[in-house]
């Protein structure tokens, strides 16, 4: 089924979002957002800042991680 819903998204996108939106229960979670981008809360890549904080420590001469949000 994955060769002809592809051809189908390509050739008719809205035959395609209309044949997704109609089959509701084994499809839905095609049209939810994805939470794999995401750190677990106190994970230790959620405690170092994002990439803009360690940048201004870098450029303060501060210790990674001394920003918080």
């Amino acid at each position: 089924m994955k060769g002809w819903a592809t051809a189908l998204c390509m050739n008719d996108e809205a035959s395609f979002d209309r044949f997704v939106a109609s089959t509701v229960p084994p499809f839905a979670h095609l049209l939810k957002p994805s939470h794999m981008g995401a750190q677990p809360p106190g994970s230790p890549a959620s405690r170092t800042g994002s990439d803009m904080a360690e940048a201004v420590c870098a450029q303060l001469g501060l210790p990674p991680g001394t920003l918080r949000d």
